[in-house]
């Protein structure tokens, strides 16, 4: 019996003369990832497993990113059952392995205004994007009590500290929920973003995309798990966007809320995120992420520290996680 990627190969074969067919270092997911080289082009070969992954939903927004004028994969072949797919190639430059200090400015302009365009995509032909509601919000926040807290630091909450920290995810998803509504990538940072030979920005991994808080995509890129930039400049760009976003009509709201949404967003997130890194470590033996778990809690605290609704959350934290 063929693994699956003996099956996919058989699989491009049939679709492409191809020479050599490599394997890419993956991601978080269970996606796994193949350069196909054909003559003079290259191709990406995906394996992802359909029990686990939502091809239909990649399937679907890629089409419509494609139209809103977004660099992401054009789908060449698909096969459903299989979990196959066949796309085109957008190189292996990612953004995260270029930045630095000098360039960070040129290159998240671009970023911030191709994700302008992002949220601007509402209409989908045959499919719908699924609501980031509080059921889902809720689903995110239950990891970090689950996976970080719990099975990677084995914390035994108090009644108290249950009660403390349902009044803060209760007020993340409240505010998250009040925010203008628009298409959501998710997971929108420089591990997802390619820099293209035209200096354009690739987008990858977007097949979980929501109708959500105009905030999230933002924070996600701007507050990085995996790249720290000092914070006058951060609320510098959340200013511009902010700009851009009253210039076009999208929101009403002041400065001040905005940013107030912004952290608290970040919060909402970087909660999540410790619980998912907790989980790839713990569960899939996926060591790398703890590198990246000291600067998701810094985000956290600096958030805590500067909202007095957060006070306990910080005071459980130092207490109860940073000396661990």
């Amino acid at each position: 019996m063929m693994t699956p990627a003996e099956a996919l190969s058989t699989w491009v074969k049939q679709h492409k003369n191809y020479t050599q067919i490599t394997p890419i270092p993956g991601d978080a997911s269970s996606r796994h990832y193949f350069r196909v080289t054909e003559k003079d082009a290259t191709y990406i070969a995906v394996y992802a497993p359909p029990a686990s992954e939502n091809n239909e939903a990649f399937v679907e927004v890629a089409k419509r990113f494609l139209k809103q004028g977004l660099n992401v994969p054009e789908v060449l072949q698909v096969n459903y059952r299989e979990g196959f797919l066949l796309l085109s190639d957008l190189g292996d430059t990612q953004l995260l392995k270029v930045l630095n200090h000098t360039n960070v400015k040129d290159h998240y302009s671009k970023a911030l205004e191709d994700l302008i365009k992002l949220q601007g995509c509402r209409n989908f032909s045959t499919w719908q994007l699924p609501h980031f509601d509080s059921r889902l919000l809720s689903e995110e926040l239950s990891r970090f009590d689950e996976w970080y807290l719990d099975k990677h630091l084995a914390i035994t909450l108090s009644e108290s500290e249950h009660a403390m920290l349902k009044r803060v995810y209760d007020l993340l998803i409240e505010q998250a929920e009040g925010q203008p509504q628009v298409c959501v990538h998710r997971d929108y940072h420089s591990r997802n973003l390619m820099l293209l030979p035209n200096n354009e920005i690739g987008i990858l991994d977007f097949q979980d995309a929501v109708l959500g808080p105009i905030t999230y995509d933002l924070v996600s890129l701007l507050r990085d798990c995996y790249i720290k930039w000092p914070p006058e400049q951060v609320y510098e760009w959340v200013e511009e966007f902010w700009q851009v976003l009253h210039a076009k009509q999208m929101i009403s709201v002041s400065l001040s809320q905005f940013i107030t949404w912004f952290d608290w967003m970040g919060l909402q997130r970087h909660l999540k995120v410790l619980g998912i890194f907790a989980r790839l470590y713990r569960r899939d033996n996926k060591t790398i992420y703890l590198c990246d778990m000291p600067l998701v809690l810094e985000y956290v605290l600096f958030v805590c520290d500067k909202y007095s609704e957060f006070t306990a959350l910080k005071e459980f934290l130092l207490k109860r996680v940073k000396p661990t």
